[in-house]
Order: C-alpha cells, then sequence, then structure tokens
C-alpha cells in the first residue's frame, strides 16, 4: 500500500471515528439529562444525524458512510423515544419528520415508530404522517402477499376514517375502565355467542367482587359507539349492547339483589320509557327489578310495583276471536296512503313469521307494522334500506341464509331491533286479539315469549349445564378386518347403561350423547308386564337397529305429559321433555340438553313421592329425603359446525327404587342400547348410517340378563 493511500486511508477512518464520537456524545446528553430536560440533547441528536447521513466525498458516498450513519441515527432515535418519555410533542414531531425523511427508512422501521407514540396519548399527533409515510411505502411493495400484511398493521392510521390520532382513539389506562370497555364492545357485537360470552364476563366480575368494572359497564349506558375498543367506520351494535346488558343485570339480581338495586333508578327509568318502549328491554329491566324487590332490596313504591309487575301485560282487555277480522297479511294499504319513500325492506321469512303474526296479535294491518319498524329505522339510520345490508360488515361463511339468531348482519340488527320497538307501541296504543279459536294463551305473551330466554324463571340455559361425565367418553370403535367398525362387546354394550356385569347401586335407564370417537349412544328403557318379558326382550333384540324403540313420553316446559309414540305391548316409565329453546340458545355456554334431562312420569313419581330439589331436575328424592335418581346434561351446541352439537344427557335410577316399581308395577324392565356410526361417502358430507343394538332384562329380581342385536347393520 503506497504512503498515499495509507494517509487517505486513516483520514477516512479518524472522520469515521469523529463521527461515532460526535453522536455518542450527543446520546449522552440525552440520556443524563433530568426528568423534562432532555429535548434539546435529543433535537440535537437528530441534527447529528441527519449531517451524518449527508455524502461528503468518495469514502462516504451515498452507498457507504450514508447508509451506516443513517441507520445508526435512527435506531438511536427510536430508542430515545422508547426510553425518555418525558420528551415534549414538539421534540417528538421533529423526530417524526426526521424518520419521514429518512432515506433508509421502510415501513417495519415506521411501524415500530408507531407502536411507541401510541403508548404516550401525548404524543399521538406525530402518528398521522409517520402513517402516512408507512402507506406510501407500502404501497411500493413489490411481494403483494408482504404488502397485503403491512396494510393490515397501519389500516387504523392516516388513510382510513379515523383520521389522525388523538386521545379518544386510545383506551383509558385504568384497569376497570379497559375491561368495561372490553365487555361494551362485545355486548354489541353481531356474534350472538360473543354477547353472551360478555354476560358471562359480567357474572364473573361479580363473582370476583368487581362490581366497578360492572359500574364502568353500565356507565356507558348512553353511548351509540364502542369508542377506541373498535374501529369508527364499523357499525356499534349498541341496541343489543343495552339488551344484553339487561339481560346480565337481570340474572345477577337473583344472586346479588343488594348489589344490583343500585341501579334501581336506571331500570326503572327504562321501563317506564315511552320514547324507546322496547319490549325485551322494559322485560328484562322489570325482571331485575322483581327479583331486588322479592328480596327486599328495592325502594320501590306500591304504585312502580304494580308498574313493573305488568310492564309484559296489555293495558287493555282482551278481544275474543272473531272469525270475520281481517288478518293482518290480507288488508291492502287504503287510498290515498302511499308506502313511505323510505321504506326498509324486511326478509321475507321475518315478514312473514315475525311481523305478521305481531300484526295480527292486535288485529292490524301489516303495512301498518312495516311502516312502524321504517320509522324506528329511520331514528337510527336515514340510508340503509334492507335488512341484509352488512353494514361494511363482512358475514362469515357458516351463518346461512335469512335471519339467524347467530350472526346479525347491520341491517337484520336494526329490524330485530325495531320490531320490538314496534311492539312497545302497538301494546300501548292497541287491544290484544284473539288469533285462534281453540287457542286459549294469551296469543301477546306467547308471541313476547318466543323472544326471551328458555326458562321462565330468569335462569340461564348454562346454569343448567354440568361437567361431560368421564364415563361416557369411551371408545366404542375396534379394528377388525374390514377396517374400524362398532364394537359388538357385551361388556363395553352393558356399561353404557351403566351395568358392570351385574346391577349396582343405580343404571342408567334413558340417555343419549357422543363417544369420545363421535359415535352416537342411545340408552332408554320400558316396563312390560313380568310374564311376557322375556319374549318382548328376544324380540326387541331381533329388531333392525335403526327401527328399535321404546316408548317416552313428552312434555313442553311445564305441560301435561302426553304420548309421543304410543306401544300396547310395553309401558312408557319416563319423560324425555322437547322444550323449545330461545333467546339463549347461542350461549356458547348452554345447551339444550339442560331443558331436556328425563325425568319419570307423574304416576313413577306418585309411586316414589319423588320430587326434585333442583330447578333443573337434576336430582330427585323419595319422602324420607334420599337421592333415588339424578339426571344429567352437559356439552355444547354446535349447530354450524361440521361435527354438529356435542351434547348429552341421561338419567340414573338407584337400584332400591326401581326394585320398588318393578314390584308394584308386577314388571319388568327392558334396556335397549343402541349405538350409531354415520360415515359419509362423499367429501360434501353425504354418507350412510351403522348401526348395532342390544338389550337387557332386568326383573324384580335385579338379575341382569343381557341378549345380543345385530351388529354393523348398514342403513
Amino acid at each position: 500500500m503506497s504512503y498515499e493511500e495509507k494517509d487517505r486511508m486513516e483520514t477516512f477512518l479518524n472522520r469515521r471515528m469523529a463521527r461515532l464520537l460526535s453522536i455518542a456524545q450527543v446520546l449522552e446528553k440525552v440520556m443524563s439529562s433530568a426528568t423534562g430536560k432532555a429535548d434539546g440533547a435529543f433535537v440535537a441528536l437528530l441534527d447529528v444525524w441527519r449531517d451524518l447521513a449527508k455524502a461528503e466525498d468518495e469514502y462516504t458516498d451515498q452507498q457507504k458512510g450514508r447508509r451506516l450513519f443513517d441507520i445508526l441515527g435512527s435506531a438511536l432515535a427510536l430508542f430515545c423515544l422508547r426510553v425518555r418519555e418525558d420528551l415534549k410533542p414538539a421534540s417528538v414531531q421533529a423526530a417524526s419528520a426526521a424518520f419521514v425523511a429518512s432515506q433508509m427508512t421502510n415501513a417495519h422501521i415506521l411501524f415500530d415508530v408507531i407502536s411507541v407514540l401510541a403508548k404516550r396519548q401525548n404524543w399521538h399527533a406525530s402518528i398521522d404522517m409517520t402513517a402516512s409515510k408507512a402507506r406510501n411505502l407500502i404501497e411500493q411493495e413489490d411481494d403483494v402477499g408482504q404488502r397485503g400484511s403491512m396494510f393490515a398493521a397501519v389500516r387504523l392510521a392516516a388513510g382510513v376514517k379515523d383520521g389522525a390520532w388523538r386521545a379518544g382513539l386510545y383506551p383509558a389506562e385504568s384497569e376497570s375502565e379497559l375491561a368495561a370497555g372490553l365487555v361494551w364492545l362485545k355486548l354489541g357485537s353481531p356474534l350472538g355467542a360473543d354477547r353472551w360470552r360478555a354476560t358471562h364476563a359480567i357474572r364473573a366480575f361479580a363473582r370476583l367482587g368487581r362490581w366497578d368494572v360492572i359500574d364502568a359497564v353500565v356507565s356507558r349506558w348512553s353511548l351509540t359507539a364502542a369508542n377506541e375498543f373498535q374501529a369508527p367506520e364499523m357499525k356499534f351494535y349498541f341496541l343489543h349492547a343495552r339488551l344484553w346488558l339487561l339481560i346480565a343485570l337481570a340474572r345477577l339480581a337473583l344472586d346479588e339483589p343488594a348489589a344490583v338495586s343500585k341501579y334501581e333508578s336506571q331500570l326503572l327509568a327504562i321501563v317506564k320509557d315511552a320514547q324507546e318502549p322496547h319490549v325485551l328491554m322494559r322485560h328484562f329491566a322489570a325482571e331485575a327489578l322483581m327479583a331486588c324487590h322479592r328480596a327486599g332490596k328495592t325502594s320501590l313504591s306500591s304504585p312502580d310495583v304494580a308498574l313493573v309487575a305488568c310492564v309484559d301485560i296489555s293495558p287493555f282487555p282482551r278481544v275474543k276471536y272473531d272469525k270475520r277480522r281481517t288478518r293482518a297479511y290480507e288488508s291492502d294499504r287504503p287510498k290515498g296512503r302511499s308506502r313511505p319513500a323510505d321504506h326498509f325492506g324486511l326478509d321475507y321469512d321475518f315478514q312473514k313469521y315475525d311481523a305478521v303474526n305481531l300484526a295480527d296479535v292486535f288485529a292490524r294491518p301489516a303495512w301498518e307494522l312495516n311502516d312502524t319498524i321504517t320509522g324506528w329505522v329511520r331514528k337510527y339510520d336515514q340510508s340503509v334500506g334492507y335488512m341484509y345490508e352488512s353494514g361494511g360488515r363482512s358475514a362469515p361463511r357458516s351463518r346461512g341464509y335469512g335471519l339467524v339468531s347467530h350472526y346479525h348482519v347491520y341491517g337484520q340488527y336494526l329490524g330485530w331491533t325495531c320490531i320490538l320497538l314496534a311492539a312497545g307501541d302497538f301494546l300501548a296504543k292497541y287491544a290484544v286479539h284473539d288469533v285462534y279459536s281453540s287457542f286459549d294463551e294469551d296469543p301477546w305473551k306467547e308471541w313476547l315469549g318466543r323472544r326471551c330466554l328458555t326458562r321462565s324463571d330468569g335462569l340461564w340455559l348454562s346454569d343448567g349445564i354440568d361437567p361431560t361425565p368421564l364415563e361416557t367418553q369411551v371408545n366404542l370403535l375396534e379394528k377388525d378386518d374390514k377396517g374400524l367398525v362398532l364394537t359388538g362387546d357385551k361388556a363395553k354394550l352393558l356399561q353404557l347403561a351403566g351395568i358392570d356385569g351385574t346391577l349396582g347401586d343405580e343404571l342408567i335407564v334413558e340417555g343419549n350423547w357422543k363417544s369420545s370417537d363421535g359415535i352416537d349412544v342411545s340408552v332408554s328403557s320400558a316396563l312390560v308386564p313380568a310374564r311376557a318379558a322375556k319374549a318382548f326382550a328376544a324380540k326387541l333384540a331381533k329388531t333392525e337397529p335403526f327401527h328399535a324403540w321404546l316408548p317416552t313420553l313428552d312434555a313442553q316446559g311445564s305441560a301435561d305429559e302426553y304420548e309421543r309414540n304410543d306401544r300396547k305391548d310395553c309401558e312408557a316409565w319416563i319423560v324425555t321433555p322437547s322444550t323449545e329453546v330461545r333467546l339463549d340458545e347461542d350461549d356458547p355456554l348452554g345447551a339444550r340438553s339442560a331443558v331436556r334431562r328425563p325425568y319419570f312420569t307423574k304416576e313413577i313419581n306418585a309411586l316414589g313421592s319423588l320430587t326434585t330439589i333442583d330447578p333443573f331436575n337434576r336430582r330427585w328424592v323419595d319422602s324420607e329425603g334420599t337421592i333415588v335418581a339424578h339426571a344429567e346434561a352437559w356439552g355444547q351446541e354446535d349447530k354450524h359446525g361440521e361435527d354438529g352439537s356435542q351434547t348429552g344427557e341421561r338419567l340414573l335410577c338407584s337400584s332400591g327404587f326401581l326394585e320398588k316399581v318393578l314390584g308394584a308395577k308386577k314388571a319388568s324392565l327392558v334396556v335397549l342400547i343402541k349405538i350409531q356410526q354415520y360415515k359419509k361417502d362423499t367429501p360434501k358430507g353425504k354418507g350412510h348410517f351403522v348401526n348395532s343394538s342390544a338389550v337387557a332384562l332386568i326383573p324384580s329380581t335385579l338379575g341382569v340378563k343381557f341378549i345380543a342385536g345385530p351388529t354393523n347393520r348398514v342403513l
């Protein structure tokens, strides 16, 4: 190396070291400055960064020196932003300008800058400029996939409807306010499951004693947005949020009436609100107040108690059925009464089954109800035209067609809500009319009841769900030379009925569930005269499994029992209710099995003087208080999933009580055990069923005779 080259190299290195030293010195001043005094040193750091990034000669050209010091200056400036929270907004604004001007900056660096700025409310004004630069850099990205992922990261910054960042877009630092904001967001979700999860969160806060969070949620009642918790361009379903908050408070009032009574004035105002007579909001507000009143925890006056107790009742006498009256769908709009120009279009099935039925309850023409619904819709939205409008949301593919409860698009949310407001209008103005001559139930009560909770006592389906019994989670498939087939093993099949060789303390006399490998299990039983029991059991065992059955009684809620499938050669002794689930059907922690627990018929209960000691019929005791039967219900609904619902219920009877029944009835018990597998033949789900069955015969001596049935029969 020549002397000239050495000299030039030394000059190059000295200059580099001098520049490194200069930036190190200003960095040291930034770090050592007292709180609130670092701005001057920080701005000096930015100046040094800009100066050092400039090219000067062949050794610091745009590909070498500038790049090194540009990258270094950017990294040190970002480091200072992270650690010096006391920097003033003007200094931060200067830093944002430096990042934007840097030739070496990229979208990822700017994302880091934005994430730091977002943590300090007084720095938010600098985000807009940084985000705009990030967006421009993203648009220059060649890789489409990379570009899409980066756009997702910056979509809430400049260029979308949020506009410049401001304090109102950032959550408060209060723990209770953060939790309340998230709960409020989910209470107003288009997803039914999310709304119910939010109500469970409120109940959980109550159990944990965090009423400060519940207070913060209730304080959001008047809000029509989720504010910092949701992008403002998305429609927030605030009327859903209010309704599901009331549903949660009504349930809490059953457990914590003293705590819920603090909201007495707000709840009473909802009941009395004639300006927004939402019939479900009034119903649940009244439910909460009455629960508190029954516990002696309210200060309601006697007139207010009477008003609250009658909130769901028409103020007019009910009009008897008149066959001459015109039905709602038959009434034409009168001349001179044209349809509103801003008419809101209803879904076909919603119009047919919800709107027309409501109009019939009050003997009003359907067009009048439609106009009333339109009026309410226009109060909240001036432009939406139909129930199927999405409001900018993309619905999940599994939601299906028409109005479904588990997911409301924006138009459906408005239609579903506004018919409940229109119902409040009609209830205040018109008398209820009997719709059918042979139907004694109040038609208004029936219409409203179908939109309330499944149970009338205020309990939710989730309150009646038990843990999955471990013994139900067995494998019922076994391998043979044809592959996996249904088991025909005697011990395994008897164990499904709770019989382990001989009869123990109890056995399963009714039940339906899925095994751990997805096999449908059915256990049923019936009483057969002792003299005919053997022949009956043998005949039943030979029947094709798919067609083999034993009778049960049915019941709708608290209605009388009735024969579902009459059979003369045996006697039904169990009721398997088919209660219809309602508003809480989308609760992911509940399932219809909670209200479909099997139980004994009235005759059998009278024979043993049995009464239930649980609102969900879990346990049955005799006159001495001994538990002689218990029913279990478990699982989770998945109506729209590929595998369907994974629910189960079963009734277990003590051997002692069974012996008493068989002796009194001079009968034997025949137990039918069936297992079924659905095999797909095509990827789209078409397939066939494979069935196996077995029968157990139990006489009054409580011995057990097993009779094998057909196995792996294809239907």
